[in-house]
C-alpha cells in the first residue's frame, strides 16, 4: 500500500495516495517517511485537521523530521493559526539553520501585520542570501505596513522601497514582485502614473495579483 501511494502522488492522484499511504499507516507501517508523505497529501487536498494529526505523528516518530516541521507550519498558516506556525518554523529553524525557515517566518508575520519581526527574518534571510526576491519583497511590505499608519508618509521608507523594488527588478526583469513593490511605493507619494506603469507590468506577470488590482483601481478612481 505504501509503495501504491508513492505510486499515486507522482502521477498526482493525490486523493488515491491518501488512500493507500492510509491503509499502510493502519497495517503498522509507522516510518516517519510514510507518516510525512500522507500528511502531505492531506495538506494538498485540503484535509487540514488531518493533516495536523498526521504531521505530529510523524514527528513523534522522528523529531528531526525538517519536512515535517515545515508543511506541519504551512498546514497551520492556512488554518490562519499563525503562532502555532511560527513555533513550528521556529523549531525548523532551530534544527537546520535553514534559509526557508526565515523566508516562511517573515512571511507568516506579515500576515499578522507584525511589521517588527516580518523584517527581523527577512533581514536575517537576507543575510543569508542578498537577493532572495521574497525576503525583499517581505521586507518592503513590513517597510510599506508602517507607512500605512502615518498621515505624512516618511520619504526614507518609500525610497528603501523603490530600491528594494529595482533590485528585484536589475535581479530578474520578469520580477512581479519587484514591480509591486516598485508600484506601492510610487503610489504612497503620489507619483499615480509611474505607479500605474509599475502595476500593469506586474499585472502581466502575475494576472491574478489581488493587491495589485485594488491598487490599480484605486488609481483609476
Amino acid at each position: 500500500a505504501n509503495l501504491m501511494g508513492i505510486l499515486m502522488i507522482q502521477s498526482q492522484r493525490l486523493n488515491d495516495a491518501v488512500s493507500y499511504l492510509e491503509q499502510a499507516v493502519a497495517a503498522g507501517n509507522r516510518h516517519a517517511d510514510t507518516l510525512y508523505n500522507l500528511g502531505l497529501c492531506l495538506t494538498e487536498t485540503a484535509q487540514f485537521a488531518k493533516a495536523l494529526e498526521i504531521y505530529q505523528q510523524c514527528l513523534g516518530v522522528n523529531p528531526t523530521h525538517i519536512a515535517a516541521w515545515f508543511n506541519l507550519a504551512i498546514t497551520y498558516e492556512k488554518l490562519e493559526r499563525y503562532d502555532e506556525a511560527i513555533a513550528a518554523l521556529l523549531k525548523d529553524y532551530e534544527i537546520t539553520q535553514r534559509l526557508e525557515a526565515l523566508i516562511e517566518l517573515s512571511t507568516v508575520y506579515l500576515r499578522k501585520f507584525d511589521w517588527d519581526n516580518t523584517q527581523k527574518y527577512a533581514i536575517e534571510a537576507l543575510q543569508k542570501e542578498p537577493t532572495n526576491e521574497t525576503a525583499m519583497h517581505n521586507l518592503s511590505n513590513s517597510r510599506m505596513g508602517r507607512l500605512a499608519g502615518m498621515e505624512i508618509p516618511d520619504l526614507t521608507i518609500v525610497e528603501q522601497s523603490l530600491r528594494l523594488g529595482k533590485s528585484m527588478i536589475a535581479a530578474n526583469a520578469a520580477s512581479a514582485k519587484g514591480y509591486q513593490t516598485c508600484g506601492d511605493a510610487l503610489q504612497a507619494i503620489g507619483e499615480l502614473d509611474l505607479a500605474l506603469d509599475h502595476y500593469e507590468k506586474c499585472l502581466a506577470l502575475d494576472p491574478n495579483n489581488a493587491h495589485v488590482h485594488a491598487n490599480v483601481g484605486v488609481i483609476k478612481l
